[in-house]
C-alpha cells in the first residue's frame, strides 16, 4: 500500500509545475499577507501524513509541541507603543517693537535647533504685523513656547495634537508584505521560462518597487511631522510701539515726500495737456485763419462804408 503511493504522488507534482503562470503569481501575492499562517498549517499534518503507523510514542512526542504552541498563544500581549503625535501650536503676541520680537524669535528657534519656515511682514500707516511660521524638534517644542511668550503681551494660545500612531503601524505592515512580495517575484525571475511570463512578472515588480516608494515617502512624511513641531506665530504692533515708530522728524519726512510726489504728479499732468494741444495743432490753425479772415472781411467793409459816406 505505501508503495502505490509513492507511485501516485509524482503525477501530481508534475500537473501543478504545469500550472498557469498567473496561479503562481496569485500566491506569491498571498505569501505577503498570510505566508506566515499557511506554512504553520501546513507543517503541522505533515507529520501524520508520512508515518505509516503512529504509535503511542510518537503520539506523545507531539503532545510537547502542542503544549508549547498553547502557552505561546497565551503570553501576555506585547506593550502598546508611545503615541505619535503632529503638535501645531498657534500664538498671538503684541509687542511694542516688531523687529525686535522677530529678532529675538529668530534667535530662540535657532538656539532650539529649528527653522523658519516663512515670514510675511505687513505694514500700514496705522499698524503692523508680522506673521511667522518655525519648526523645532518635539522634545524642543514646551522650552521654545515658553520662551517667545515673553516676547510681548499674550493675546492668544492653542494648540493642535494629530495621533498618527495608527497610520504608521499600518504603513509598516503594508511595507513588510510589499518587501516580501517583491522578494518572492525576484526569486520567480531567477527560474527560466517564456519570454511572456518573464514580462508578466516584471511587470508585477514594477507596480510592487512603486507602491514600495509610495509607502516609503508618506512613512518618512509623517515620522518628519512627528519629529518636528510647528509653530504658528502672529506679533501685533501696540500702539505704544507705533508711537514710537513715528517720531516728529519721520513724520516731517513723510509730509515732505507726499508733497514732492503731489508736484511730480501735477507736472506729469501739464505735460500730458501739452501733449494733447500739440496733437489738435492742425485744427487750432484752421480756427484761427478762419477767425483771421472774418476780422479782414469785417475791417474792409467798414473801410468802404466810410468811403462811401
Amino acid at each position: 500500500m505505501a508503495r502505490s503511493l509513492v507511485l501516485v504522488n509524482p503525477p501530481q507534482v508534475t500537473r501543478n509545475s504545469r500550472s498557469p503562470l498567473w496561479a503562481l503569481l496569485l500566491g506569491v501575492a498571498l505569501t505577503g499577507c498570510g505566508g506566515g499562517s499557511m506554512a504553520n498549517k501546513a507543517a503541522a499534518p505533515m507529520p501524520e501524513a508520512m508515518a505509516p503507523a503512529a504509535g503511542g510514542q510518537e503520539r506523545q512526542a507531539l503532545a510537547p509541541n502542542d503544549s508549547d504552541l498553547a502557552a505561546n498563544a497565551q503570553s501576555p500581549p506585547s506593550p502598546i507603543a508611545q503615541p505619535q503625535l503632529i503638535k501645531t501650536v498657534t500664538l498671538a503676541l503684541k509687542a511694542d517693537s516688531v523687529t525686535k520680537a522677530l529678532e529675538a524669535t529668530q534667535a530662540i528657534v535657532k538656539e532650539n535647533q529649528g527653522d523658519v519656515i516663512s515670514l510675511n511682514d505687513r505694514r500700514t500707516d496705522t499698524s503692523r504685523i508680522a506673521e511667522l511660521q518655525f519648526r523645532v524638534p518635539a522634545n524642543q517644542l514646551d522650552r521654545a513656547v515658553a520662551a517667545v511668550t515673553q516676547l510681548g503681551y499674550l493675546q492668544n494660545r492653542a494648540m493642535q495634537a494629530e495621533d498618527v500612531t495608527d497610520q504608521l503601524v499600518d504603513a509598516d505592515a503594508r511595507l513588510r508584505n510589499l518587501r516580501r512580495t517583491e522578494d518572492s517575484l525576484l526569486a520567480l525571475l531567477q527560474k527560466s521560462g517564456s519570454v511572456r511570463d518573464i514580462l508578466a512578472v516584471n511587470q508585477q515588480v514594477s507596480q510592487t518597487r512603486q507602491q514600495i516608494e509610495q509607502i516609503e515617502a508618506q512613512l518618512k512624511n509623517l515620522r518628519t511631522r512627528v519629529a518636528y513641531s510647528t509653530v504658528n506665530l502672529t506679533i501685533e504692533q501696540s500702539v505704544a510701539g507705533l508711537a514710537d515708530a513715528n517720531p516728529i522728524t519721520a513724520q516731517l519726512a513723510e509730509t515732505w515726500g507726499k508733497a514732492t510726489q503731489s508736484v511730480g504728479q501735477v507736472t506729469i499732468g501739464l505735460l500730458q495737456v501739452t501733449l494733447w494741444l500739440l496733437a489738435y495743432t492742425p485744427y487750432w490753425l484752421l480756427f484761427g485763419l478762419g477767425i483771421w479772415a472774418m476780422r479782414r472781411w469785417a475791417l474792409r467793409r467798414a473801410q468802404n462804408q466810410s468811403t462811401n459816406h
